[in-house]
């Protein structure tokens, strides 16, 4: 997976951007991780936002939900890491 920042540090944790930052940068498509909110289908309200309305990935809704037991608070192992796998395969 190409990065749409090369020059952002890799950070476990995720990184704060701006509205404004992801329209400039404008990418293709857009992964998430809803740390509270496992079982909804729905956007978050974060990416229902004006500014980033005219993003490639929200105008054509390419943007893929990842599990957070499995990419944020898992500690690994094989079954996280086929779900990993399985998150990405749907993206592509």
């Amino acid at each position: 997976i190409k990065h749409i920042d090369p020059d952002m540090p890799a950070n476990s944790s995720g990184q704060v951007v701006s509205y404004e930052y992801i329209a400039n940068k404008n990418p293709d498509k857009i992964f998430y991780i809803n740390r509270t909110d496992q079982d909804t289908k729905d956007l978050p309200q974060a990416l229902k936002n004006p500014v980033i309305k005219n993003v490639n990935a929200i105008k054509n809704d390419d943007i893929l939900k990842f599990d957070a037991n499995s990419w944020f608070f898992g500690a690994g192992g094989i079954s996280a890491t086929i779900k990993q796998l399985d998150d990405i395969e749907k993206a592509y």
